[in-house]
């Protein structure tokens, strides 16, 4: 260990005019890693000169690397809340303070409406969140990807002559399982989330991933107010490019009650200074559609035309909304879970004694089936599960499904159940 603290040393010291470009205190990961190193090297040593580094890292972290227009780190941000948390529980630094919490609350407490994608890794950053502001939803979204994240944690089979193939790899285990859920389940269970409540309302639903790329694709959901009055439904779609996809939204009769074209348009690059990954501000595409004098018993049919495959949305509003696949056909979701994914929910309900469920890539979406009612797990992948699964769950049953990846990797030919497909187990119905 002194070795490389004194190898460490040595080379930092040097003037970085004598070193390659991508080691003259480069940014992103690299920084973020050397958070991590420069506190347990200050922790084993005391040497004044480590401590000196230490600070030199911090301020690049909270003054370079962070971008405030955007409220974002330069990325890869992998490590970055590891070494972070670190530095600030041992130096109370209140610049870096000041911007740990504005990028966690931008970024753990994002609401979908915003446009902003929440940041799995950073759920590692929620127990110190927690103890500066009492913020009750930190314990609130970290407890629940906590308990997602688990549930696409594959099994294992210890008795076969050779490992299966397994989806997490490298350092995923630490920095986007283990470390996650250990934070997460942890702050939930001490601030008395409940390990079965729900708060993401971010899963994004494939419009129609069985699309042929010649035609013009068609996507249907279907939207039943909770009250009477004027209804606003959020609609967000992801992985559009900038081609223009038509929205059209008609009552029980057929009359159309509202037409909108969406359309988002290219990641800008936002500059940061010294060496790095570019840095990019999305814009995807969003609208808020407006149902004026919206009836608890009309429901409302969406209609997206002329999108890619791979579209998702997602869609918001105080209303019960299911989206509707072909009967058996493909189904693809993803949450807002940033470069990483916390396991996106569904709910459908069994229409048949046995449910089959094929998934496109199996080593890549490995998923868990549980009671939407009960929450009592009735299912989990296993490390080298063939691509077709079936489950005698009991017919009539409302069921919750616990996706890892992203659309198409997520795609899921499922039958037995009924064609419509909800976020939350509250928002489900049969049109």
């Amino acid at each position: 260990m002194q070795e490389i603290i004194d190898g460490t040393l040595a080379t930092t010291a040097k003037d970085p005019k004598e070193l390659p470009a991508w080691y003259r205190r480069t940014g992103g990961r690299e920084a973020y890693n050397m958070n991590v190193f420069w506190v347990n090297a200050y922790q084993e040593t005391w040497n004044p000169q480590v401590k000196r580094f230490a600070e030199e890292w911090r301020n690049l972290s909270a003054n370079r690397e962070y971008v405030p227009t955007i409220n974002e780190f330069r990325p890869p941000r992998i490590y970055l809340y590891n070494g972070l948390v670190l530095q600030q529980r041992l130096w109370r630094d209140p610049r870096l303070q000041d911007v740990m919490l504005r990028n966690l609350k931008g970024t753990v407490l994002t609401d979908p409406e915003s446009g902003v994608e929440r940041h799995v890794e950073n759920i590692i950053g929620s127990q110190w969140a927690y103890e500066q502001t009492q913020d009750r939803n930190y314990a609130e979204i970290a407890s629940d990807i906590a308990h997602s994240l688990s549930d696409v944690v594959p099994e294992m089979d210890f008795t076969l002559p050779k490992p299966p193939p397994y989806s997490i790899r490298g350092n995923e285990f630490y920095r986007l399982y283990l470390l996650p859920i250990l934070v997460g389940a942890t702050l939930g269970d001490q601030a008395g989330v409940p390990p079965n409540a729900v708060f993401r309302r971010d899963t994004f639903f494939s419009l129609n991933p069985a699309a042929k790329a010649d035609k013009t694709a068609v996507g249907t959901a279907y939207v039943r107010p909770r009250r009477e009055g004027d209804l606003n439904v959020f609609v967000r779609l992801s992985k559009t490019g900038e081609k223009p996809i038509a929205l059209t939204v008609s009552d029980s009769a057929g009359r159309t009650v509202a037409k909108r074209e969406l359309v988002g348009a290219k990641p800008t690059v936002v500059t940061a200074e010294g060496e790095g990954y570019e840095l990019l501000a999305a814009h995807p595409a969003m609208a808020n559609i407006l149902l004026p004098g919206a009836r608890p018993s009309e429901t409302y049919k969406l209609e997206f035309e002329g999108f890619d495959p791979v579209t998702c949305a997602l869609l918001l509003a105080d209303a019960q909304i299911v989206h509707q696949a072909r009967r058996g056909g493909t189904l693809g979701v993803h949450d807002l879970g940033g470069q990483y994914y916390a396991g996106a929910r569904f709910f459908t309900q069994i229409t048949e004694d046995v449910v089959t469920v094929r998934s496109k890539f199996p080593a890549r979406s490995p998923y868990a089936i549980r009671d939407a009612g009960t929450w009592e797990l009735l299912f989990r992948s296993t490390a080298g599960d063939t691509a077709e699964q079936r489950h005698q769950l009991g017919k009539g049953r409302l069921i919750a499904f616990i996706a890892a990846g992203d659309s198409p990797h997520s795609e899921k030919l499922i039958s037995g159940v009924e064609p419509f497909f909800s976020a939350t187990r509250e928002d489900w119905f049969a049109p």
